[in-house]
């Protein structure tokens, strides 16, 4: 292979420290890389389905224990109206 067809990458740079400080200098950097080993990629975990039955039964509870702690809006309790016999009525 000749020098020209290698992925070589040519440099220039001024020299700030050192033994060449002061000096500019010109080259080719050239990196070799040595393969010790080659592995698969681990894959990707599937991701879980988005409403199983326990995400349903708790976004289910969560719902009802809202509904309560605000009043009930959704009127989902059924309301007795109080029954009072006459003789049992409070007297101010």
């Amino acid at each position: 292979m000749s020098e020209e067809s290698t992925n070589a990458m040519r440099v220039k740079f001024d020299v700030k420290e050192g033994v060449f400080k002061g000096k500019e200098l010109e080259g080719k950097l050239d990196i070799k890389v040595n393969v010790d080993a080659v592995t698969d990629k681990p894959k990707d975990k599937p991701k879980p389905a988005l409403f199983t039955w326990e995400v349903f039964f708790l976004a289910v509870i969560v719902a009802l224990v809202t509904n309560h702690a605000a009043g009930d809006p959704a009127g989902i309790k059924h309301y007795h109206k109080m029954q009072r016999s006459p003789d049992r009525q409070l007297v101010l």
